[in-house]
């Protein structure tokens, strides 16, 4: 995983990287906008019941993939 990368929130900043006592003068850069859409937030909210049915459709595709090569052997 990478190591996040991080910014000054003011740019008269005299602090090292080293001593770095004051952890409210950084944020973390993220790779996304904070600010999201209408349509990802309401993905969100079902997030957790698109990765059931997923893990469900895999295991339906596994099944039908066995019968399918349980009646070509016989």
């Amino acid at each position: 995983m990478k190591e996040p990368k991080w910014k000054h929130r003011n740019s008269k900043c005299d602090c090292s990287e080293t001593n770095q006592t004051k952890p409210t003068g950084m944020e973390i850069l993220t790779p996304y906008p904070k600010k999201r859409n209408g349509f990802e937030r309401q993905l969100n909210r079902y997030n957790h019941i698109m990765e059931f049915v997923r893990t469900i459709l895999a295991f339906t595709t596994l099944g039908l993939q066995l019968i399918i090569l349980y009646r070509l052997t016989n």
